[in-house]
């Protein structure tokens, strides 16, 4: 007898494959009225694996199966419902089974990479979502969606409540062919349908800046990087917001002179397909449709870190990116996932001590910094209150700095190789000539204010040493006086002896 190649059961183009196969078979009962391939010797399941245990799912038959038994001859058609689907479809109003086995392959179940079935199964799916079908609900267990079948046939398997993006599921209850005694026969293929769930999850933002560690003023780059999945044609609603905004209390404002640059795939995007808001303090970014899109989705825009800006402290902003709880539902409530990104400034700490017995810390000295190894040119602009404020100088002058004598700090900085020059040193000090060299590096920056529990880290010290003049008087007794009492009077003396001589002649 003839044997007829049986329907191809795959998933769709995007990479959902349809595992198991028959390996015992059952006698073939047909429903007495229409011929139909009954599933029920034992009842036969469809199931789906790697699924969220929160997502709900519906199968639906598109294809039926039927044998003749006096002509031993299997059939395959579309269901009515599928029929009604296809006469109201301008895309796909002449499909033809034998068309519709080329979408999805090989009888061996190959994936063919076929974006045709996938296309089909959006048209379908939003159809029903229109007008209602008889398809049946599938039961959640845990991480896998069941299904019992009661009819030999193609079926879609279509998400109605989901948070992931589930690639396109087709399942095949189908007979297979016997052959006894040379004589080849239909059978029921009892094996079940088993499918592994290939889903996107859409939630995945990242945020990156070019620097970690930046000066005051300096610019920052900032990248915001969505991940879009791709989206089987039967998702309806595939809507991202972006919103990035400083934390609380942080000292990061964005630039509003720099125009934010939107990627999809790392070509620029058409202005059309999006809508942005940029302020000093916030960036919005409305995608109405990422399906189509080529991943990733990013967002580049600029920012400083204002006057402000403490040493040492993380100054943060967080992006925000809304997506669909439900892929597949039109007016599906929004979901987030965050991601920040800190950055800080750094400092130089100078701490001014005497060589004398127990290094005293010395106020009054001055200093500059430059970025030339041989300290010339335009000194660094320091902003030298540690709190974080307006105050800049080019010239360090020692002193007090809450509580802590002898200090002088150039704040906001970023890490680098600086340059000291002492320009002026205590009263009764000798000048320190020496061009000190100064790294800062985020690993050696942990220096604060001694006994203070506010400023604690954030700067690299650099102590610098003074040694006391060898000419400073006394107050009191010692060696100098008497070399200074006898040249006095080694000179009162000799004004006297001049003055006798004068007065003698003139008499």
């Amino acid at each position: 007898m003839k044997k007829t190649k049986i329907l191809a059961v795959l998933a769709g183009a995007i990479g959902l494959s349809l595992v198991g196969s028959a390996s015992t078979y059952a006698a073939i009962n047909t429903d007495t009225n229409n011929g139909k391939v009954l599933a029920t010797s034992p009842n036969n399941t469809i199931s789906v694996s790697n699924v969220e245990s929160t997502d709900t799912f519906t199968y639906c038959k598109i294809v039926d199966i039927k044998y003749d038994q006096a002509t031993n001859a299997v059939s395959y058609n579309f269901t009515s419902d599928f029929q009604t689907f296809l006469s109201n479809s301008t895309t796909y109003n002449t499909l033809t089974i034998d068309t519709y086995r080329t979408y999805t392959g090989s009888a061996e179940g190959r994936i063919t990479g076929d974006t045709n079935l996938d296309r089909l199964a959006g048209d379908y799916a939003k159809y029903l979502r229109q007008n209602g079908s008889s398809c049946s609900s599938m039961t959640v267990s845990g991480t896998s969606a069941t299904g019992t079948v009661a009819e030999a046939g193609s079926y879609i398997i279509l998400p109605t409540s989901s948070t992931k993006v589930y690639s396109v599921m087709i399942a095949n209850i189908g007979v297979k062919t016997q052959e006894t005694s040379g004589t080849v026969d239909y059978v029921l293929d009892s094996a079940n349908a088993d499918i592994t769930a290939k889903k996107g999850n859409p939630g995945a933002v990242l945020k990156t800046a070019n620097k970690d560690i930046v000066a005051i003023g300096e610019t920052i780059t900032y990248t915001l990087e969505a991940s879009v999945p791709s989206y089987p044609s039967n998702v309806v609603n595939t809507a991202y917001k972006i919103t990035d905004t400083p934390a609380t209390g942080s000292t990061v404002v964005f630039d509003t002179t720099y125009t934010p640059v939107v990627k999809a795939g790392g070509a620029t995007l058409d202005s059309s397909k999006y809508t942005i808001t940029f302020t000093s303090t916030s960036l919005v970014v409305d995608i109405p449709e990422t399906k189509g899109l080529t991943s990733p989705i990013t967002v580049e825009y600029h920012a400083k870190l204002s006057d402000a800006s403490r040493a040492g402290v993380a100054q943060g902003n967080e992006v925000v990116m809304e997506y669909p709880v439900d892929f597949y539902n039109p007016s599906s409530a929004k979901t987030s996932s965050t991601a920040s990104k800190n950055v800080k400034t750094l400092g130089v700490k100078i701490k001014k001590t005497s060589d004398e017995s127990g290094n005293p810390a010395l106020a009054g000295a001055e200093f500059q910094l430059f970025t030339n190894s041989n300290a010339t040119g335009t000194p660094i602009t320091c902003y030298t209150d540690i709190a974080g404020g307006s105050a800049t100088n080019t010239t360090l002058t020692t002193g007090a700095v809450q509580g802590e004598d002898g200090v002088a700090i150039c704040r906001g900085l970023t890490t680098g190789t600086y340059y000291l020059k002492e320009t002026k040193a205590p009263v009764g000090y000798t000048l320190n000539s020496s061009i000190i060299t100064v790294e800062v590096t985020a690993d050696n920056a942990t220096s604060g204010i001694s006994g203070s529990a506010t400023y604690t880290t954030g700067y690299k010290q650099q102590d610098v040493v003074n040694t006391k003049t060898n000419f400073a008087l006394p107050f009191t007794g010692g060696r100098g006086v008497v070399i200074y009492a006898i040249a006095g009077i080694s000179i009162v003396t000799v004004a006297s002896v001049y003055y006798a001589r004068k007065k003698k002649q003139e008499a």
